[in-house]
């Protein structure tokens, strides 16, 4: 290190920062003496390359970081050489971005530049450096200058950061809060849309409620995706009021958009007993929609109230697709391995051929279970067995039917 104090090398600056912590404290001052041989106009690209490195030693406890650091920063946070580590590290990877950024609201010389900054960060992409920059917007004197950063935020495409922006702005209580509700109801983020629901008075709850009623009151007979991705929100805000019909003849289960009726489904199932889930769910299943159909599954998981596997078979006999089969079929994941081949046999059946790879995963699951089936589930079980055995084939007929013998469903 003594070397590189005499021939200074760009390469060397991240070695030197890390030896600056190093234990041995021979080593430590050598390297400390190295890196001010180091500060130099033409080596700044380098130093910004490092700045993860200076960040490290800023945070280790070896150093006494005023001595080791203070030239250091000096030396980076000059303005012509801010301006060239903000460029240089413009395409390196994200963490060298933050810091620099960092760097650059560290060394504002006025609140109106520091508030510049924020405002640019907060609109930014990268989540990290918008919420960084919106909580920063907070010690902004200048209210105005506050205001600035927060809209600045509510541009954002993270959401955290959109709600962030708006929970600050709202609380200002401005002359711009009338439009950030009118404009926020009905966001894509549900986040979002709670924080505006959660600060608007009634008479704004209702102006809020009376928007989505327009927007679902519009004739609509076939929904685009983004038609439909807005009455869904739309509904999904009347449904937050209270303003919403639960019962299973909901119009809303019927609309034209996948969205929407998922929407509607949810809302439906959640305020009915267990007749009316199960209802609901036979009915999403029997939906076209994979969307509705997806719903229809995880409602079932979420719940485990599964329907009887005849009635499922039922929806995909009469409607087969192979969606609508593998949601029913995660349903049935809630259910009996005895429902489950009940149902495999059955459709087998029916379409003229039992997926073998499913009977494999049902030997699995049957090795896993200690409950035999009731009687009338083993007498389904025994016929449809004698039917389907022949035409599967060794070994695997033999795997299903060994089990079968085991928990006495047909004879050895």
């Amino acid at each position: 290190m003594r070397e590189l104090a005499d021939a200074p090398q760009p390469a060397a600056i991240r070695v030197l920062l890390l030896r600056a912590n190093d234990w041995v404290p021979q080593v430590r001052a050598a390297a400390v003496s190295a890196l001010a041989a180091h500060l130099r106009d033409d080596f700044v690209s380098a130093w910004a390359l490092a700045l993860d490195a200076v960040d490290a030693l800023r945070r280790a406890g070896r150093v006494d970081g005023d001595a080791v650091l203070a030239p250091i920063e000096t030396f980076l946070v000059a303005p012509e050489r801010l301006a060239r580590i903000v460029a240089a590290t413009r395409t390196a990877p994200i963490a060298l971005q933050r810091l620099a950024g960092a760097m650059q609201r560290a060394a504002a010389r006025d609140e109106s530049t520091l508030a510049s900054l924020l405002r640019d960060d907060a609109a930014d992409a990268d989540i990290v450096a918008a919420l960084s920059a919106t909580r920063a917007g907070e010690a902004l004197t200048d209210p105005t200058l506050r205001a600035a950063v927060w809209r600045a935020a509510t541009t954002s495409p993270h959401a955290a950061v959109r709600r962030a922006g708006l929970v600050q702005a709202l609380a200002e209580n401005g002359s711009a809060r009338a439009a950030l509700l009118e404009r926020f109801a009905f966001d894509a983020s549900v986040a979002v849309r709670g924080c505006v629901l959660a600060a608007a008075d009634d008479v704004e709850r209702d102006a809020i409620q009376a928007g989505a009623q327009r927007v679902l009151a519009a004739p609509s007979t076939t929904a685009t995706a983004s038609e439909d991705r807005r009455r869904a929100i739309a509904l999904q805000v009347l449904i937050v009021l209270g303003d919403f019909d639960a019962s299973a003849t909901s119009p809303w289960l019927r609309a034209p958009g996948e969205r929407t009726r998922a929407v509607a489904y949810a809302a439906c199932w959640r305020r009915a007993d267990a007749t009316g889930r199960e209802a609901l769910v036979l009915a999403a299943l029997a939906d076209d929609a994979p969307r509705v159909q997806r719903w229809a599954a995880r409602a079932v998981l979420r719940d485990g109230l599964v329907p009887h596997w005849r009635d499922l078979l039922d929806i995909v006999v009469r409607s087969p697709s192979p969606r609508r089969l593998d949601a029913v079929r995660r349903a049935l994941g809630c259910a009996s391995p005895w429902w489950r081949l009940a149902f495999e046999l059955a459709l087998g059946e029916a379409a003229g051929g039992v997926d073998r790879a499913r009977l494999a995963s049902w030997c699995v699951d049957a090795d896993r279970s200690f409950a035999a089936p009731a009687k009338a589930d083993a007498a389904v079980l025994a016929a449809a067995w004698q039917r389907a055995s022949s035409t599967i084939g060794e070994p695997l007929a033999g795997a299903v039917g060994s089990r079968l013998v085991r928990f006495g469903v047909i004879a050895d």
